[in-house]
């Protein structure tokens, strides 16, 4: 997931390729070091996968009985 910040160089967005002009409002990941346009930022959404295998995760260990307990993670 990305931090909204503001554009310091200008550029291209990694998602659509429309260009990035200094000043404008972006989404910037760390991990992949591209950014993304305010559109292309909003039309993402959360990773949906991600959110399952957390949902899962949990009903496993409260089945289990670690409900509350550290995991490790």
């Amino acid at each position: 997931m990305g931090m909204l910040m503001i554009a310091k160089f200008a550029g291209a967005c990694g998602k659509c390729g429309v260009n990035i002009d200094a000043g404008d409002q972006i989404t910037y990941d760390r991990n992949t070091r591209s950014s993304m346009c305010e559109r292309c930022a909003e039309s993402s959404g959360p990773d949906l996968g991600r959110l399952f295998d957390m949902a899962y995760e949990d009903q496993c260990a409260a089945a289990c009985g670690l409900d509350g307990q550290d995991r490790g993670n």
